[in-house]
C-alpha cells in the first residue's frame, strides 16, 4: 500500500563558509579561514579555501598560507599597512559605545557554523579598535568567531568587550538555524496499542529528522503496508479487517528515498491454535485406561505463554508439540485444553471419550442373540401382585385372577368325562317271607347295583396363591359340583318253600328283574391344595412341579329316590300257580335313600375322587405353573416394537429379545430374571467399540449376578444400566437422534432473549447412563456436535462441540416412563459462529449458550406404558383382556434402575 505525504521546502544554503578575524581561525572543524585587518580594524581581507564539502584541500591551503604570509610581511614593513603618502590628521575615536555582531551568512543549517565579525564603534559610529569576543548563548556553539547549533531555531548573536569597564550597547545578529538534510524518519499510529482488535480505526503519522534530531517538514513520502490485505485504507484512516502482523513503512520521495521509517502493528484477538492429534473426537477406549493426549500449540502472531490440560500445566517443546498422560475413569472422560498467548488471548478445545473394560460389540451384521444382556431385566412379584385376595374377572390385577379366569373358561366336567364304576354286588341282602296259604315260603337273594357317572358339572373355580420358600402354595375351590348318576338295580332272588307233602325245603329261582333310575351326586365344594415348586437358576432349565396334592369334597349328598318296584312274575309251586306280584325295593332293603347312602355313596365317591385327582392335579399344577410361565412369556418374547417419537422424530423399530434367566420364590415374593437384548438397524457412520458395559466400575459396589429386590412395592421391574445403555446405544445407532429438534417451546416464558430455537444433532457417541463415579446416576454425553439456529436480533447459526455430565436417569410416574435430567454438573462447549454475524454479541452468546442448554435441567422425555394385551399371550383368556400397570415410581440401586408399580 502506498500513500503520499505533503511536500515542504528546506531553506538555507548547502555550502559552508568560514570567516575569521585577525589571525587563523578554526570553527567546529567545519571551515577554515584567514583574515588580516588593516591595523585599525576597519578593513578585512578574507580567504576561503573551503571546497564544496566544507573541507580545505591541502593543495589550496598551502598557496593561501604563503600568500597570507607575504601580504602580512609587506604590511608590517610599511608601517602596519599605512600609505607612504602622508595622511591628513584625523579626530581620534571615542570610547567604545556599541558592539555590532555581523554574521557571515544567515540562515544556516544545523551543524554548519557561521563566521561572526564583532564591530566596535564609539558613540559617533566611528570604529574603535578594541578586543571583542562572541557571547555564549544556550544551545549555540561558539568557537572563537564561529557560531553554529545542532538544534534548529533562532539565536541572538552578540559581542562583548571584556576589557571595557563602562556601559556599552550590544547590537545582536539573529542567527536562524534550519534543519539539515533528512536522515531518519519516525512513524507512529493513533491510537497507539500493543494489540489491536478487528474493526479498530487508526491513523498513521510520521516525522522526518535530520542527523541531529531536528524535524524536517514538507517532504513528500509514500506509505506502504505489508501484507497489503487486512489493514484497509480509506479517507486517511486505516481499519483492521483481519488479524495479523502489519508493517507500515513511510519512505521519502526522491531524492531522499534512502530515508524511511516503519512501525509494526499487531491485530491479535485469538488465542493460540490448539491442535489435538490424539485422541480423535468421539473415541471409546478399553484396556488399562491410560490415554496419552498428543498435539501441538501455535500462535501465528504471538508467543504461547501457557498450556493447561484441565488443571495441569503442560510442557511444550521448541516446536510447540506436547504429550500428556490421562488416566481414564469409567464412563465419560472430558479434557479441556486451554492456551494463553503473550497478549492474554486465550483459546480452548475439548475432547470427550468413554472408557470401560468391556463393551458389547455391535456391527451391521450383528444378530440379536449377540447383544443379549444376562439378567438385564428383572421382575419382582410380591404377595399382592401374586394374589391380592380380590378376584374380579373384569379387572385383572394379580396372577391369581388371571389363572382363575383361565380355569373358569375350562369345562372340567367335559374334561373329566364319564366315570366308569364296576357293578356293586350285595348278596344275601334280601330275606323276605311271603304269605302263601298252606305253604311256608319266602324270597331270598341279593342286589346288584350298576352305577354310571355322567353329566359332570363343576362350578366356577376360586383360586388362592401364597408365596412360600421355593414356590407357591395354591388352593383351588370348585363349587358347586354335580355328578349325574344312572343307577340300574337288579334283584337276583329265589323263592323258597317247605313242601307240605314231605316237609322238605325247596328253592325255586325267580326272574331276575331290574329297575333303572337316575339320580345325582351333589358336592358343595371341591377343595384342592397343592404346593408348586418353581425354580430356575441362571443357565439352568425352569422346573415347575407340584407336591402334596390334596382333594376334599365338602357337602356331599345324593338326590333321593322315591321308589323302585320290581315285578317278580308267576311261579308253579307244588302244583299251584302262584303270582308273586310287584314289590318295592324298600320292601327288600328298607328305606331306599338309606340304602343308597349306605351302599352307593361311598363307592361313587371312591371312584369319582380319584379321577378328579387325576384330572385336577396336573390341571391345577399346570395351570398355575403355566400361568406363571405365561406371565413371564409376556416378556420372554422375540418381536419388533417401535420406540415412540421424541420431539417429533420418526418412531424407530427395535427388535426385542427376552428369555427367562432365573426364577426364585421366597416367602415375601418371587424374583424373575430375564436375559434381554435390543437391536436396531445401523443409521450412523460411526463405529465405536460398542455398547458400554459396567465392567471395571471399581468405585461402585460389586454388582451381584442375581439382583435382590426390596419387599415393597409388590410389583417391581429392575433394569440394569448395561441394558439401559444398550437401548440408548441402539436409539443412537438407528440415527433417530441425528436430526433437527424444535425446542422453541422450552423458551416460552423464559428470560433468555432467544426465539425460534432449533437444534440439529450429530452425536459422535451415544448418551450413556453411569453411576460409577461419585455413586450418582448421571446421564453423560461426549463429543456431541450441535448446530443451534435461533433468532437473536438476527438469525443466528452456531456450531457447538459439547461434553456434558448431568445428574438424572430413568423416571416413572403414573403410567409413564422416561428420562429426566436433573442438574448439569459438567458443561464444556466450544462455540463457532457459523453464520458469522454475531460480531460484538459473541461474548453475550458465550454466556447465553450455557444458560440456553441449561434449560434442559428439569426436562423429562417420557412415554406411556401401554396396557399389555394378554388375549394373545395366555391361552384361555378372551381377546382384549389387558393387564394395566400404574402408580409407577423409579429408584436406583447399584447399577440397576428399579421401577415399581401396581397392577391396576
Amino acid at each position: 500500500m502506498r500513500t503520499r505525504a505533503p511536500r515542504a521546502g528546506i531553506n538555507g544554503a548547502r555550502r559552508g563558509r568560514a570567516r575569521g578575524g585577525l589571525g587563523f581561525g578554526h570553527g567546529f572543524g567545519f571551515g577554515h579561514g584567514f583574515g588580516f585587518g588593516d591595523g585599525w580594524g576597519s578593513g578585512v581581507i578574507r580567504y576561503n579555501a573551503r571546497d564544496s564539502t566544507g573541507v580545505i584541500p591541502m593543495r589550496r591551503l598551502i598557496p593561501q598560507l604563503i600568500a597570507a604570509f607575504v601580504v602580512s610581511s609587506l604590511v608590517a614593513a610599511c608601517g602596519g599597512g599605512a600609505s607612504t603618502k602622508k595622511k591628513p590628521a584625523e579626530t581620534p575615536p571615542g570610547p567604545p559605545a556599541k558592539t555590532i555582531a555581523v554574521l557571515d551568512r544567515n540562515p544556516t543549517l544545523a551543524g554548519i557554523p557561521v563566521g561572526v565579525t564583532c564591530q566596535v564603534v564609539d558613540a559617533a559610529g566611528t570604529a574603535v579598535q578594541a578586543l571583542a569576543v562572541v557571547d555564549p548563548v544556550a544551545d549555540l556553539e561558539v568557537a572563537g568567531y564561529q557560531v553554529g547549533s545542532k538544534k534548529a531555531g533562532t539565536y541572538p548573536v552578540t559581542c562583548s568587550l571584556p576589557e571595557v569597564q563602562g556601559a556599552y550597547e550590544k547590537v545582536p545578529a539573529p542567527l536562524e538555524v534550519k534543519p539539515g538534510d533528512p536522515a531518519t524518519s519516525e512513524v507512529w499510529a493513533t491510537p497507539d496499542y500493543k494489540n489491536y482488535a478487528i474493526d479498530t480505526v487508526i491513523t498513521i503519522a510520521w516525522k522526518v529528522l535530520d542527523a541531529f534530531g531536528n524535524e524536517v517538514t514538507g517532504l513528500p513520502a509514500t506509505t506502504t503496508v505489508d501484507p497489503d490485505k487486512g489493514l484497509f485504507f480509506e479517507d486517511g484512516h486505516y481499519t483492521f479487517v483481519a488479524e495479523g502482523k502489519y508493517t507500515v513503512t513511510v519512505t521519502l520521495d526522491a531524492p531522499h528515498q534512502a530515508v524511511s521509517g516503519s512501525i509494526e502493528l499487531l491485530c491479535d484477538q485469538k488465542g493460540p491454535e490448539i491442535t489435538v492429534l490424539f485422541p480423535a473426537r468421539g473415541e471409546t477406549f478399553s484396556g488399562d485406561g491410560r490415554v496419552t493426549v498428543k498435539g501441538s500449540v501455535k500462535d501465528l502472531h504471538s508467543g504461547v505463554k501457557k498450556l493447561k490440560l484441565n488443571d495441569a500445566d503442560v510442557t511444550l517443546d521448541k516446536d510447540g508439540a506436547f504429550e500428556h498422560p490421562v488416566q481414564s475413569l469409567h464412563g465419560i472422560n472430558v479434557i479441556v485444553l486451554t492456551a494463553t498467548d503473550d497478549h492474554g488471548n486465550g483459546s480452548k478445545t475439548t475432547r470427550g471419550w468413554y472408557y470401560s473394560t468391556a463393551y458389547i460389540p455391535v456391527a451391521e451384521d450383528t444378530k440379536i442373540e449377540k447383544v443379549t444382556v444376562g439378567e438385564g431385566a428383572m421382575l419382582y412379584l410380591g404377595q399382592s401382585a401374586l394374589d391380592d385376595g380380590v378376584h374380579d374377572p373384569a379387572h385383572l390385577d394379580d396372577i391369581a385372577t388371571i389363572v382363575e379366569v383361565v380355569l373358569s373358561g375350562l369345562d372340567l366336567g367335559q374334561m373329566l368325562g364319564d366315570i366308569p364304576i364296576p357293578p356293586i354286588e350285595l348278596p344275601d341282602l334280601i330275606n323276605l317271607g311271603i304269605p302263601i296259604q298252606g305253604i311256608q315260603a319266602g324270597i331270598k337273594g341279593g342286589v346288584t347295583i350298576g352305577i354310571k357317572v355322567k353329566d359332570v358339572v363343576i362350578g366356577s373355580p376360586t383360586l388362592g396363591l401364597k408365596c412360600r420358600d421355593g414356590g407357591i402354595a395354591a388352593t383351588v375351590g370348585l363349587a358347586p359340583a354335580s355328578f349325574g348318576l344312572e343307577l340300574t338295580i337288579g334283584i337276583n332272588v329265589s323263592l323258597y318253600g317247605v313242601n307240605p307233602a314231605d316237609g322238605q325245603m325247596y328253592d325255586f329261582p325267580l326272574l331276575a328283574p331290574s329297575a333303572t333310575t337316575t339320580s345325582s351326586l351333589g358336592v358343595a365344594k371341591i377343595a384342592v391344595t397343592v404346593d408348586i415348586d418353581i425354580d430356575k437358576k441362571p443357565g439352568q432349565e425352569l422346573t415347575v412341579a407340584g407336591k402334596d396334592f390334596q382333594l376334599t369334597l365338602d357337602g356331599i349328598q345324593i338326590d333321593p329316590i322315591q321308589d323302585l318296584v320290581f315285578d317278580l312274575g308267576e311261579l308253579d309251586l307244588f302244583g299251584y300257580k302262584i303270582k308273586l306280584g310287584s314289590h318295592s325295593l324298600s320292601q327288600f332293603v328298607g328305606p331306599i335313600n338309606d340304602f343308597l347312602a349306605n351302599y352307593v355313596l361311598d363307592p361313587v365317591l371312591n371312584f369319582v375322587t380319584q379321577p378328579l385327582i387325576d384330572l385336577l392335579e396336573p390341571l391345577v399344577t399346570g395351570l398355575i405353573g403355566d400361568a406363571l410361565k405365561q406371565v413371564l412369556g409376556m416378556l420372554a418374547i422375540n418381536q419388533t416394537f417401535e420406540i415412540p417419537s421424541i420431539l417429533g422424530s420418526e418412531p424407530v423399530p427395535v427388535d426385542l429379545s427376552l428369555a427367562l434367566g432365573s426364577v426364585v420364590f421366597k416367602a415375601d415374593g418371587g424374583r424373575i430374571g430375564l436375559n434381554a437384548g435390543v437391536l436396531t438397524k445401523k443409521g450412523v457412520e460411526r463405529q465405536p467399540l460398542g455398547s458400554i458395559l459396567r465392567a471395571g466400575c471399581a468405585m461402585a459396589d460389586p454388582e451381584p449376578v442375581m439382583f435382590e429386590f426390596t419387599p415393597l412395592p409388590e410389583l417391581q421391574a429392575g433394569v440394569r444400566n448395561d441394558l439401559i445403555n444398550e437401548v440408548l446405544f441402539m436409539v443412537w445407532w438407528s440415527g433417530m437422534l441425528h436430526r433437527e429438534f424444535d425446542l422453541s417451546s422450552l423458551l416460552s416464558g423464559g428470560q433468555i432473549p432467544i426465539e425460534n430455537l432449533r437444534l440439529a444433532l450429530n452425536l459422535l457417541l451415544p448418551p450413556i447412563l453411569d453411576d460409577c463415579v461419585e455413586r450418582r446416576q448421571r446421564i453423560e454425553l461426549a463429543d456431541a456436535w450441535i448446530e443451534a439456529k435461533f433468532t437473536l436480533l438476527a438469525d443466528q447459526h452456531l456450531g457447538i462441540w459439547l461434553n456434558m455430565k448431568a445428574t438424572g436417569g430413568i423416571t416413572a410416574a403414573g403410567s409413564k416412563i422416561g428420562i429426566r435430567i436433573e442438574k448439569v454438573d459438567t458443561f464444556e462447549a466450544e462455540i463457532t459462529d457459523i453464520a458469522g454475524n454475531l460480531g460484538p454479541m459473541a461474548g453475550l452468546v458465550d454466556s447465553l449458550v450455557p444458560m440456553l442448554l441449561g434449560q434442559i435441567e428439569g426436562q423429562e422425555f417420557s412415554f406411556d406404558v401401554p396396557p399389555i394385551d394378554l388375549g394373545g399371550l395366555v391361552p384361555g383368556l378372551p381377546a382384549g383382556t389387558a393387564l394395566t400397570i400404574g402408580n409407577l415410581a423409579a429408584t436406583t440401586q447399584v447399577g440397576v434402575t428399579v421401577i415399581g408399580g401396581d397392577l391396576l
